[in-house]
This record gives C-alpha cells, structure tokens and sequence, in this order.
C-alpha cells in the first residue's frame, strides 16, 4: 500500500494502487512494480524510480522534474503528452511506449534503449543519448541541436529532414542512416564522409 507519509520504497507491488494526479517530492522507488497503474496527470520532483516495472503503465500529460527513472521498463507505456524535464532515463527502455506528444526538455537517456520509437517533429535538443539504442527509430523533422549522440546506435534511423547540428556523433556508424535533407555542420560532414568511406583532406 501506498502511503504518502513514506518516503522510501523497495520491492513493493503497487499494481492494485491509483496515482492519478498525485505528487510525489522526493520519493525513492527501487525495485518497485507499477505494471499497468493510472499515474496519469501525476507530477514528481526528485524522485527515484530504480529498477521499477513501468510497462503498459499511463503516464498520460504527467510531469517530471529532476527525476531518476533508471534501469527501468516501459514495455506499452503511454507517455502521450508527458513532460520530463531535466530528468533521467539511463538504462530504461521503451519499446513500443507511446511518447506521442511527449517533451523531452534536456536530460540524460544515456544506454536507454528506444529502438523503433516515433519522434518526428520532436525538439531534443540538448540532451545526452549517448550509447543510446536509436535504432529504426522516425526522427524526421526534429531538432536535436547540443544533443550527444556519440556512441549511439542508429542503424535504420530516419532523420530526413532533421536538424543535428551542434550534436555529437563521435563513434556513430551513420552508414545505414537516412539523412535526406538533413542540416549539418561542418565536423558532422566530416565525420559522416569517413563513415562512408571518403577521404577528408
């Protein structure tokens, strides 16, 4: 059971419980179970959720300030116009969790794993993906300008149209990225020509 007063929870199954709307301040989760709960329309600050089942969970129009959700799952998710802002995802994944409408506003999605997600027309700027799992992922029409990119996977990627400069892409196999239109920098060119194969210089 869920009591407002405690602020520290491991390995507690909260799937009988509804958090919808509530705030959380300053709550730590680990190892918890939230498969499947309402946290629609709820609001956290500095919380940490580590380890925690968040598959097929609502979070819909939720939002997060400076909160951990690391090594966590978000299996089906519904994110559908969430806010995470300053917030970390290191670790998590979530395949196939709606983020339509989701904002990402800076943060660290370091070693997440986001494979085949949809953030078209998405602003990511400024924030770390770094070793991150992009793989087939739509991200046409974004803008992910300071984003860090190194170390990523983006094999089968969609940025037709995308906006990355400014972004990292040290160590980033970029040959099997589709790149239509694309507006890059300078060292980005150069980086994606040896990626290629050419010859810089």
């Amino acid at each position: 059971m869920f009591i407002k007063e405690v602020k520290q929870y491991q390995r507690h199954d909260f799937t009988s419980e509804n958090f919808q709307e509530l705030e959380l301040i300053g709550y730590e989760f680990r190892e918890c179970n939230f498969r499947g709960v309402n946290l629609s329309q709820a609001v956290t600050r500095n919380c940490i959720f580590d380890r925690c089942d968040l598959s097929y969970a609502k979070l819909n129009g939720s939002k997060h300030k400076n909160s951990a959700f690391l090594n966590c799952k978000f299996f089906g998710t519904a994110l559908f116009c969430a806010t995470l802002t300053d917030c970390k995802g290191t670790g998590s994944i979530f395949t196939d969790a709606d983020l339509t409408g989701i904002s990402l506003v800076r943060g660290n999605y370091s070693f997440a794993n986001f494979m085949d997600s949809d953030f078209r027309r998405m602003d990511l700027s400024d924030i770390n993906f770094s070793n991150a799992d992009l793989r087939k992922c739509n991200m046409e029409y974004v803008v992910m300008h300071g984003a860090d990119l190194s170390g990523a996977l983006l094999s089968g990627a969609r940025l037709n149209h995308a906006d990355i400069r400014e972004s990292r892409l040290d160590g980033v196999y970029m040959n099997d990225v589709k790149l239509g239109k694309t507006k890059i920098d300078l060292e980005q060119a150069v980086v994606i020509a040896e990626c290629l194969g050419g010859i810089v210089g």
